[in-house]
């Protein structure tokens, strides 16, 4: 493996920025579809979406105590461990599990990680192929995850439904 060296850190260049900026526009009612809903629930929405994003930030951050990928004093190679490895995946899968009810803010949230993966894969393109290689396939497990996600919601709904026609079915009686 070769010798990475790049000028942006993951964490604090790319993540941290971009959840910063997710963070405000969640405050600011700007992530979500405030269309047909009470202001009480949009403030409802914006906290669970502030709190997944945090929570984003902070697996982030132990993942950098955890796997050493700061540009400051640790190895970047380790970047590309990470976005491999099954803590990654759980990361996108609890932040599906934690707004998989508002879909709106699950797009959002889907969107800053995607967002998070194309600017490491871009910032490390020339510096560290490895790591933009890792931030690809990451996101297209992101992606994958999503869809899996959506395949499964659906499912459950249609469940949920047929529940409910079973359930009138019998009051009738």
């Amino acid at each position: 493996m070769s010798v990475c060296e790049g000028r942006k850190d993951f964490l604090r260049h790319i993540v941290n920025p971009m959840i910063s900026e997710a963070l405000l526009s969640a405050d600011e009612g700007r992530a979500l579809d405030t269309n047909n809903r009470k202001p009480d629930d949009i403030r409802q929405i914006a906290s669970r979406l502030s709190s997944v994003l945090n929570d984003v930030r902070r697996r982030i951050v132990n993942a950098e105590n955890s796997y050493n990928f700061s540009i400051y004093g640790g190895s970047l190679e380790e970047l590309a461990r990470y976005l491999n490895s099954p803590a990654w995946d759980d990361l996108v899968q609890t932040t599906i599990a934690g707004l998989r009810e508002y879909p709106d803010a699950l797009n959002y949230a889907v969107n800053v990680i995607a967002g998070i993966l194309a600017e490491a894969s871009e910032a490390y393109k020339g510096s560290c192929p490895q790591v933009s290689e890792a931030a690809q396939r990451a996101l297209a497990r992101l992606n994958d995850l999503v869809k899996s996600a959506s395949k499964s919601s659906l499912h459950l709904n249609e469940a949920d439904e047929g529940a409910a026609r079973t359930d009138k079915g019998t009051n009738r009686g």
